[in-house]
């Protein structure tokens, strides 16, 4: 037995207890409670719960006050809201049935209660002898904790006209009031404030209550004290409805009440339409209620209210379920005038066209349907649309002509059965609309708001249709990425960019510089994902068709490359490129199986076949202007042209400008300059230098080009009738002379005559050599103020085959590609004629028995032309090209090669196919 207990206590410790979930959470209770004259509570009470199970009810919700009548409910969630059932089940509580709707776990879902509580929340008391009453208010509990529990309780206090924003209520006004706090109560909250409501007529005074974390079964009291003078109507019982008979549950309607008149008024706000309609029917009989009056539209409606005059006197109107309850009954030849105002709601992704350049949203709105109130004896029908938009540039208070644009466009009825006007507005920051950056000549003062008037004389009895076009930026709704894009790019041309297209367009050029920034990152990823896509269908293509389309699409660098912009297999745009070339792929597949087809046709094959080129004869004729021995005057970087070293070429312009005092060398490799004075750049390869320099001080691809073309117009201009041999020759000898001379000399006297002489050392090709024997190892560190300080210092890097090498020309990173560039053009070119040897010796079976094949004219025609393209060209090509970066002297072999045009006519010549 002890050990059973023993083990039951371990148990009971080591295994933890399982807790079980609540069906739901409860995440806020958010209550507006409105304190009628004679103490009952108008209540909208709001519930926002996050499901953990389902449920197509909620089986109690309570204690309520009783009596209490509910008037209408909704279940809101994922932008759709429906209504509910609301029944009693005894003891103040109630159940809600959600109809068609069964929620869901995960979900998050708000039930939305409006009631009217014939209680008296306001008990009548004193303090100090004066009269008060003790205003509370707490809404129902649960057995479920709730996260955030929030009360506006409305006040019948009137504030001045001066409130315009709830920060214009101060302590000094509340007290004016005779607000007296309870001093127990307040502490109780974790937010206490004093707000406004409008409500009816006026802007009362409202309490701001919220509190955190309430336990469960706990309770939320909000509770005050005002003057009595302020509730003259106050119910002197608890149970109002029962014992004072002010509000009765009896529906009284008789007779017929005849629709005489209808006035709409649509007023714009963000995202909503206000409309508020002014009925008049003639009173045939009796009644204390009217249905309610549906108005067609194709927003979706929201919140209702209401206001009646009886025969001139303003009575109180009530919206419960589908009624609209007066607080009096009307009587025979009575006029009942009925403002009946509904809230209507834009949806945040409405449909949204294009007219005339501006992104608008239909708005359709229609008047009371002939099935619920006969229109026969219909004497007046007017519908006036307040926009909400500016007439920019226009006066207040006038007309507007036809010819005038407007800030909407007209549908049904058009613009000339309509008066458009303006007037003035008093403040448009209380429309709550952002015309600065919808309008660029938008102005406060002096902009009127554009308004449009309907008055119908004719067909009375036919519903009034109203149906217009209007922006849908100002009303914040989500325009399509291709509408909107397609926007910004017409009004950036144009000159009519928005503030708020300005924005947008600020948004999308940083989402598409971090979209590529992510995609160059994450190349690899995205190139893998392509291959799991795709890629098993390029595979069986390839491997049915002999092809090699999943290498050329996924890998088109034909190997693995760590990083390059469009062939990167680690880094790079690679993966974004892929689409495209899927896609050209695929065209043409049709275009060719398309020619294939059309090609069966025998007269569109003659059509479609390959042209051969004309025969030409070769024919060569070179010419030359050089003379014998004759060696220029040129500059140390003009020589290095000559030599054949673009690097030296740049780092010489880079080391003769510092010397000038013209840039100061910042980094040497790679290398990165600052601009001193410009001024002082005074030849044009120097001017050409500091032109290109970017705004980090680097010197770009294109401004290496740009400076050795500018070099080689230079040294074109010296040397087309000089001695390329003995130029160089003689550049050589300057050299060998300057290192003997240093050989020579003393340890502390080098250094300056380095700095004096480094152009002709400079120029030897045994530089770094010398530079070792002669002077003392310098650091990568060293301080690049002079010529041998900035020559001399070194770093080491590692090679392809493993060793080590040293780095000294601080150009060198930015020629090096370029030289690489211009070295694979001239092997391709020499693969391009080279390609018929590989048949040949195919042919032949070795390339030493090529002697021993018998040719083909063809052949032997391309193997001629090879020869005599190869020895004719080859040479000079690959020197020009490797000395000058090819784009940079293809405009000087061009002036200065004569047999250009001949070399081409017998290159196209002897290389052409035939049959």
């Amino acid at each position: 037995m002890r050990r059973t207990r023993a083990f039951l206590l371990a148990l009971t410790i080591l295994v933890p207890a399982t807790t079980v979930a609540d069906p739901v959470e409860l995440l806020l209770s958010d209550v507006q409670a409105f304190l009628q004259d004679n103490g009952g509570m108008d209540v909208i009470y709001s519930l926002t719960f996050l499901e953990n199970e389902s449920r197509q009810s909620i089986r109690k919700i309570g204690p309520f006050y009783e009596p209490t009548h509910f008037t209408r409910g909704f279940l809101k969630y994922q932008g759709k809201t429906e209504k509910v059932t609301i029944k009693p089940v005894g003891g103040g509580y109630y159940k809600v049935d959600f109809s068609s709707t069964r929620t869901e776990s995960g979900n998050q879902y708000t039930l939305e209660l409006h009631y009217r509580s014939n209680h008296r929340y306001a008990d009548p008391t004193l303090r100090d002898d004066r009269k008060l009453v003790a205003a509370w208010f707490n809404p129902v509990r649960w057995v479920l904790p709730i996260k955030k529990s929030v009360i506006k309780f409305v006040l019948p206090l009137q504030l001045p006209k001066t409130v315009t924003r709830h920060e214009d209520i101060t302590p000094a006004m509340v007290s004016g009031l005779g607000v007296i706090t309870d001093t127990k109560n307040m502490p109780q909250h974790d937010k206490w404030a004093y707000v406004y409501s409008d409500y009816r007529k006026g802007r009362r005074l409202t309490v701001y209550a919220e509190k955190d974390n309430l336990a469960r079964e706990d309770y939320h009291l909000v509770k005050l004290y005002f003057p009595q003078k302020a509730m003259p109507e106050l119910a002197p019982v608890k149970n109002i409805e029962t014992e004072s008979g002010d509000v009765q549950e009896r529906f009284i309607a008789k007779g017929a009440a005849i629709f005489v008149s209808e006035q709409y008024e649509l007023h714009s706000a963000p995202g909503r339409i206000t409309v508020r309609a002014r009925l008049g029917f003639e009173e045939g009989g009796q009644r204390n209620f009217l249905p309610v009056l549906p108005l067609p539209s194709n927003l979706r409606p929201g919140e209702i209210s209401c206001k009646v005059i009886l025969g001139g006197e303003e009575v109180g109107c009530t919206h419960r379920d589908e009624m609209l309850v007066f607080d009096r009954s009307s009587k025979t030849d009575q006029l009942i005038d009925l403002t009946y105002e509904v809230q209507f709601y834009l949806q945040y992704n409405a449909p949204v066209e294009v007219v005339d350049g501006l992104a608008v949203t239909r708005l359709e709105f229609g008047s009371i349907p002939a099935r619920i109130a006969a229109r026969d004896m219909l004497r007046k029908s007017e519908l006036t649309f307040y926009s909400g938009q500016p007439a920019v540039g226009a006066q207040a208070g006038v007309i507007l002509k036809d010819d005038v644009s407007l800030p909407l466009a007209f549908i049904d009825p058009p613009r000339k059965n309509t008066q458009v006007s303006t007037r003035k507005v008093d403040s448009w920051s209380n429309t709550w609309f952002d015309h600065y950056l919808d309008y660029p000549q938008f102005d406060y003062d002096r902009s009127p708001e554009c308004m449009v008037h309907y008055s119908r004389r004719d067909n009375l009895a036919d519903p009034l249709q109203f149906k217009i076009f209007v922006p849908a930026s100002p009303h914040r709704l989500s325009l399509p990425v291709m509408t909107e894009l397609r926007l910004i790019v017409s009004h950036f041309f144009t000159g009519d960019l928005t503030g708020r297209e300005k924005r947008r367009s600020e948004y999308y050029g940083t989402w598409a510089i971090e979209w590529f920034f992510y995609a160059f990152l994450l190349n690899g990823l995205l190139l893998i994902g392509w291959l799991i896509l795709i890629g098993w269908i390029l595979w069986i293509i390839d491997k049915i068709a002999d092809t090699q389309l999943l290498k050329d699409i996924l890998l088109p660098a034909g190997e693995f490359k760590w990083l390059h912009p469009t062939r990167g297999t680690l880094f790079g745009w690679t993966a974004l490129l892929v689409p495209f070339r899927f896609i050209w792929l695929i065209l043409s597949g049709i275009l060719a199986v398309l020619v294939w087809l059309l090609r069966l046709h025998p007269v569109l094959d003659t059509w479609l076949k390959k042209k051969t080129p004309e025969y030409v004869a070769p024919e060569i004729t070179v010419a030359t202007f050089q003379k014998a021995g004759y060696v220029p005057e040129l500059q140390a970087e003009e020589a290095a042209i000559v030599m054949d070293r673009p690097i030296k070429a740049i780092n010489l312009v880079v080391l003769g400008l510092a010397k000038k005092k013209a840039i100061a060398l910042l980094n040497r490799n790679p290398l990165q300059l600052k601009i001193l004075d410009e001024s002082l750049a005074a030849t044009p390869v120097e001017k050409t230098l500091v032109a290109n320099l970017t705004d980090q001080g680097t010197l770009p691809r294109k401004g290496v080009q740009a400076v050795l073309k500018a070099l080689n117009t230079v040294v074109q201009a010296k040397m087309w009738r000089a001695d390329r041999q003995a130029t160089i020759q003689a550049h050589s000898l300057r050299t060998v002379t300057a290192w003997n001379t240093i050989a020579r000399m003393q340890a502390p006297r080098r250094s300056d005559y380095f700095d004096s002489h480094y152009q002709d050392l400079y120029l030897s090709d045994s530089f770094f050599s010398n530079l070792s024997d002669n002077f003392e190892p310098l650091k990568i560190t060293a301080k690049l103020d002079s010529p041998l300080t900035t020559l001399g210092a070194a770093r080491e890097f590692k090679t392809i085959s493993g060793g080590t090498s040293q780095i000294q020309d601080f150009a060198e990173g930015l020629v090096e590609s370029i030289e690489s560039g211009a070295q694979a053009t001239v092997d391709n070119l020499e693969n391009l004629f080279n390609f018929d040897n590989k048949s040949i010796e195919a042919k032949g079976g070795l390339a030493g028995d090529l002697g021993k094949v018998e040719l083909s004219p063809v052949a032997a025609s391309i193997a001629a032309g090879y020869d005599a393209c190869h020895s004719a060209c080859h040479s000079a090509c690959h020197s020009a090209c490797h000395s000058a970066c090819h784009s940079a002297c293809h405009s000087a072999c061009h002036s200065a090669c004569a047999c250009h045009s001949a070399c081409h006519s017998a290159c196209v010549s002897s290389c052409a196919g035939g049959f």
